[in-house]
């Protein structure tokens, strides 16, 4: 082809054809492929990089399936443990089920036992236990008397003296006989005692007889000439008081002053003097003529003419003494006197003093007595009973009465004085209780007849000696009896003078007694426990049911008793010992036989057993099923392991252990026969389907939060893949719509080229037109 010559411009046609052919044989190419790189000749760079991005998101498409596989494995043994979860339910169920029903019955083995017929109930007779000769003489009386030196001095009778009159004026001077018949009231000593005061008259003054009611003076005219020349003086009105009212009041005019005076052979009262003008009307008129004998309102301390003159004891009276008290207690019943002059119960005088004494007597101490003896208090309990006596009250009442804060008299017991310092001890049934004797209210100490009684009353019933009583006979001779009901042994010990005092010996014992016991009299009865050898039971010597309760307490191999109905039953003391009765069993209501013991037996009940049966169904279930939770040979609940390989270079994984979740796994054991017959065993079950539920959620939990990061796993690779694969399209795959126009534009050209190359040739065929 090197021989042809072509022209320049054909040979440039030709030239731009081929390159227009080529590039749009490459156009062709990549509309064809749809990629712009299809060899390492298109673009190295590129297509080397596309083809690694390509490679790599095969390898993890090919990882997909086992991932796949993986997430179906996890599922199956998650669907597996929801699976179990329930069959361990139903077992629970059905465990529950049975516990609803009754247990097995089971009668346990008996030991031997033997009962009479004859009852032994209640003893006949008490026993009782009752002193003789012996007796507690009667208590002296419990005696105080006030220790003030002379005794309560005598009072100093009411004496009154009025102010100055001068010297013995007239009475009519005075205002008296000016405003009708005027009167001078004493009132004394219970009694009382008026001085009529008359203006004019035929008489002298009159003088009336001893303990006379009234007198009457003629206060104008007393020589009775009615000339009234001669008139009644102060000193007069004196003379007549002491003429009409003699032995009563006492009356006198001396220093210019009238005084007034309780006599002194009275007992000493208060003295009140009321002056009244006669015209009824009372106040200042009355105090008028009040003035006039001397006795003011200010002396008197009172209006409208009432003058109070009052008695007074240097040692009741004083003013440190008034409104404080002195209180008696006997018995614990208490009297007070109170010291005043305030009226009423209150005392201000020997003679208040002597009417509150006299007051006392008979009242709530009926057995205590109270009396003034050469003007000193005394006080005594009543004879015959405790009567201890406490004095209590204020320190300057309790020095008026001569007494002590506090001070205290006891009833005294010559006969129990002497014991003193020695116990009684009274024992029933082996309960004990004690009286301990002394000369003084020690603590719990006796010391007089009323203290014993007391003591007695407080031991019946006490220590454990419920129905036991203790008292102290009308002969002085104390006495203990046990209850009627029971044995009632009962015992006396105590010092020779303290038994002597009761009347009892020492050592001395009384028993109760059963008519039925008595008249049993063998004394050969024996029993014999397991053959360990007979033991004898002597009823002979047995009065009594407590007596016979002792006999009975004391067998050794086997145990002997009085039944709710008082017979008599013996009992082995194991469930296999045979009780033989032998010997006289007259009387006894027993028989001379063999007793053997019962064997224990056992009752099941039908619907624990079904139940029984069905849980250890369910057991085998749940083996089965765990057994099938596979996924293409992989058993995640049969002990089989999972590793989940998730990139290219096997770098990251997931390790799922497997469990081996069968009965065995869970640690439900099978239910042995009639084991369910046994609440025990049932809940030790329930107990172990518990453990086997909290196991399973436990797992479920851990397959669960490895499925769900596996199905991540598994979402995270697919869209790397596509990464990838986007990533590698980008870099090699072509544009189809510029390639298309390319190739038009190609096309385009080439059409041009051909023209222009047919020109090209045109010309040069134009040498062929010369020839």
């Amino acid at each position: 082809m090197a021989d042809i010559t072509l022209s320049s411009a054909v040979r440039n046609n030709l030239l731009s054809l081929q390159n227009t052919a080529s590039l749009l044989e490459k156009t062709q190419d990549r509309l064809s492929t749809g990629l712009k790189v299809n060899s390492a000749l298109d673009d190295p760079t590129a297509f080397f990089t596309a083809s690694s991005l390509n490679s790599r998101a095969g390898d993890l498409n090919r990882l997909l399936d086992s991932v796949g596989n993986a997430v179906q494995t996890v599922k199956a043994a998650d669907e597996g443990i929801s699976a179990l979860t329930k069959l361990v339910e139903s077992a629970q169920a059905t465990a529950r089920q049975a516990l609803q029903n009754p247990a097995a019955t089971t009668t346990a083995a008996a030991a031997a036992t033997v009962t009479g017929g004859v009852t032994f109930t209640a003893d006949d007779t008490a026993a009782v236990l009752s002193g003789t000769g012996g007796g507690f003489v009667a208590d002296t009386a419990a005696t105080v008397t006030g220790t003030v030196s002379g005794g309560i001095v005598a009072d100093v009778n009411p004496t009154g003296t009025g102010a100055s009159l001068g010297s013995d004026p007239t009475l009519v001077a005075q205002g008296f006989g000016t405003g009708g018949t005027d009167t001078i009231t004493f009132n004394y000593d219970g009694g009382t005692f008026t001085v009529n005061l008359e203006a004019a008259g035929a008489g002298n003054a009159a003088a009336g007889a001893n303990d006379a009611t009234t007198v009457s003076i003629n206060i104008d005219d007393l020589n009775g000439a009615g000339n009234g020349v001669t008139q009644a003086t102060v000193s007069d009105l004196a003379a007549a008081i002491n003429a009409g009212f003699g032995g009563e009041i006492d009356a006198s005019f001396a220093a210019n002053a009238l005084t007034i005076a309780g006599d002194s052979g009275s007992n000493a009262v208060n003295l009140t003097i009321q002056v009244d003008d006669g015209a009824g009307g009372g106040g200042a008129a009355d105090q008028l003529l009040s003035d006039a004998l001397g006795f003011t309102t200010a002396q008197s301390g009172s209006a409208n003419g009432l003058t109070t003159i009052t008695a007074e004891n240097a040692l009741i009276n004083a003013a440190a003494t008034a409104g404080e008290s002195l209180t008696f207690t006997i018995n614990g019943q208490s009297d007070s006197i109170v010291f005043g002059n305030g009226g009423g119960a209150e005392v201000n005088s020997l003679a208040s003093l002597s009417s509150r004494i006299t007051a006392l007597n008979g009242t709530s101490n009926t057995g205590g007595a109270f009396s003034l003896a050469g003007n000193q208090i005394v006080v005594t309990a009543g004879a015959g009973t405790d009567g201890d006596l406490v004095i209590t009250g204020g320190a300057n009442a309790l020095a008026a009465g001569g007494f002590s804060s506090g001070q205290v008299s006891e009833a005294s017991n010559a006969a129990i004085t002497a014991a003193a310092g020695q116990q009684l001890t009274f024992t029933v049934n082996g309960n004990s209780d004690v009286i301990s004797f002394g000369a003084s209210d020690a603590s719990n100490e006796v010391s007089n007849r009323a203290e014993l009684v007391s003591a007695l009353a407080a031991i019946s019933g006490a220590n454990g000696n419920s129905g036991a009583t203790f008292a102290l006979t009308g002969g002085n001779n104390i006495t203990a009896t046990a209850s009627a009901v029971g044995d009632g042994d009962v015992s006396v010990a105590g010092g020779a003078a303290a038994l002597t005092l009761a009347g009892l010996t020492g050592g001395q014992s009384a028993s109760a007694t059963n008519a039925a016991l008595t008249a049993l009299t063998q004394n050969d009865f024996t029993v014999n426990f397991g053959g360990a050898g007979a033991e004898t039971i002597d009823f002979s010597a047995i009065a009594s049911v407590g007596q016979l309760d002792t006999a009975l307490g004391n067998l050794v191999n086997g145990t002997g008793t009085r039944t709710a109905t008082g017979a008599i039953s013996f009992t082995g003391a194991n469930t296999s010992d045979n009780i033989v009765v032998g010997g006289t069993v007259t009387g006894t209501g027993l028989t001379a036989v063999t007793t053997s013991a019962t064997a224990a037996s056992t009752t099941n009940n039908a619907e624990r057993a079904t139940l029984e049966a069905e849980f250890n169904n369910l057991r085998t279930q749940i083996d089965q099923l765990a057994g099938d939770a596979s996924f293409n040979g992989n058993n995640l609940l049969n002990g089989d392991s999972l590793t989940v390989i998730f990139n290219e270079d096997g770098s990251s994984s997931l390790s799922v252990t497997g469990v081996t979740f069968d009965s065995a796994g869970l640690g439900v054991t099978a239910a042995a026969t009639d084991s369910f017959q046994s609440n025990t065993t049932v809940n030790a079950t329930l107990a172990e389907l518990d453990t086997a539920i909290s196991s399973l959620r436990q797992q479920a939990s851990t397959f669960g939060s490895n499925l769900s990061v596996v199905e991540i796993r598994q979402d995270f690779t697919k869209n790397l893949i596509n990464t990838l694969e986007t990533g590698a399209a980008n870099l090699t795959l072509a544009d189809s719509n510029e390639e298309g126009a390319n190739t038009l534009a190609l096309q385009t050209r080439q059409q041009l080229s051909s023209v222009a190359l047919s020109l090209a040739s045109q010309a040069d065929q134009q040498v062929l037109r010369l020839f």
